[in-house]
C-alpha cells in the first residue's frame, strides 16, 4: 500500500514515507494473519486479539531476523539495510497497535463462556457447572 499510494502522492517524497512507514504498519499488518495460520495449525488456542507476549516476542525475532540477521545474508548485500530507526518503527506500531486491540478487554468474550451463556437460563447469574 505504501509503495503503490503514499509514495505516489505529491507529499509520497517525505522521508518517513519513503524509509519507515511500511516498518511501522509491518507488525499490525503482518501479525494477525500470522496468528490466523497459527490458530489453524493448532498453535494458537484462541481467536482473542493478540496478547502483548505475543507482539513483543513477534517484534523481537522480526527486528532480530530483519535488522541483524538478513542485512548480512549475501542474497540481500546491498538489497537491505542494517537500520536502528526500523526497530524503533517496528516498536511504535506494535505499541500503538497492541493498545488499539486491547482498548476494551472487559468486552471480549471467551468464545467457550459464549457458549455457555447461550445455554445458560437468563434468571442463572451461574455459568459454571451447578454445585
Amino acid at each position: 500500500m505504501n509503495r503503490r499510494v503514499f509514495k505516489t502522492w505529491p507529499w509520497g517524497h517525505v522521508k518517513f514515507f519513503h524509509s519507515y512507514l511500511n516498518d511501522i504498519i509491518c507488525i499490525p499488518f503482518w501479525l494477525p494473519p500470522l496468528l490466523l495460520l497459527y490458530r489453524k495449525l493448532g498453535l494458537r488456542d484462541h481467536d482473542r486479539p493478540p496478547q502483548y507476549g505475543e507482539i513483543m516476542l513477534h517484534l523481537v525475532v522480526w527486528s532480530i531476523l530483519f535488522e541483524v540477521i538478513g542485512p548480512r545474508l549475501d542474497a540481500f548485500r546491498g538489497k537491505s539495510i542494517a537500520d536502528p530507526w526500523d526497530i524503533f518503527c517496528y516498536s511504535v506500531g506494535a505499541m500503538i497497535a497492541g493498545i488499539v486491540w486491547n482498548l476494551r478487554p472487559s468486552a471480549r468474550v471467551d468464545p467457550t463462556k459464549a457458549r455457555a451463556m447461550l445455554h445458560a437460563s437468563p434468571c442463572s447469574s451461574h455459568l459454571g457447572p451447578r454445585d
